[in-house]
């Protein structure tokens, strides 16, 4: 075997091997709920839990379930979404803002806020996640009412990526709290 072929075959398996490094998968229904329905684990495992889109009950109550006791005060849990007009589906949303808000999780609404993205980071030795897609964090989405799809990955490129940008909205002078969003609007 000639040099280029080694030299070939050794960059071959250099790329194999950072592929396994980590994860990518398509999600449907199934993947989102399960991720969803096993938020204890992820309230144990990672220290940043961020979640940017729209929420109804069902979501608050997946969270309160699990989001109390004494390894909740190291979490930084966030949730991005978009304000609310004062029709009855708005005065449902700052209900269910208001609720996060209650339990320890800070809120903040954006103006044409569209991106649905949950962002799990941890300690030392556990992977980054990221999960992008179309789902709302809403009943219809739980209970497979609307088809949604996402791409889950651990890949630490895309996870550092996703958090630059959750980062930049969250601090972006156009992004305001739950509490200057009510005072200025209610």
């Amino acid at each position: 075997m000639s040099d280029e072929w080694r030299t070939e075959i050794g960059r071959i398996s250099e790329d194999v091997l950072a592929l396994t490094k980590f994860h990518v998968s398509f999600w449907t229904e199934a993947e989102f709920n399960n991720f969803i329905d096993n938020m204890k684990h992820h309230i144990e495992t990672y220290l940043h839990i961020w979640f940017m889109g729209y929420f109804d009950n069902s979501f608050v109550k997946k969270i309160e379930k699990y989001y109390t006791g004494p390894h909740v005060e190291r979490i930084d849990m966030r949730v991005l979404s978009l304000p609310f007009k004062k029709d009855t589906l708005g005065k449902k949303n700052k209900t269910v803002l208001e609720k996060l808000s209650r339990i320890g999780v800070e809120v903040k609404l954006r103006e044409h806020l569209h991106g649905r993205m949950m962002l799990l980071l941890p300690e030392m030795g556990v992977r980054s996640e990221v999960v992008i897609g179309s789902f709302d964090f809403t009943k219809e989405s739980f209970s497979g009412e609307k088809t949604n799809v996402g791409i889950h990955t651990t890949h630490p490129d895309i996870v550092a990526s996703a958090k630059a940008l959750f980062d930049q909205i969250w601090k972006s002078d156009d992004t305001v709290t739950l509490i200057d969003y009510i005072d200025t609007n209610w």
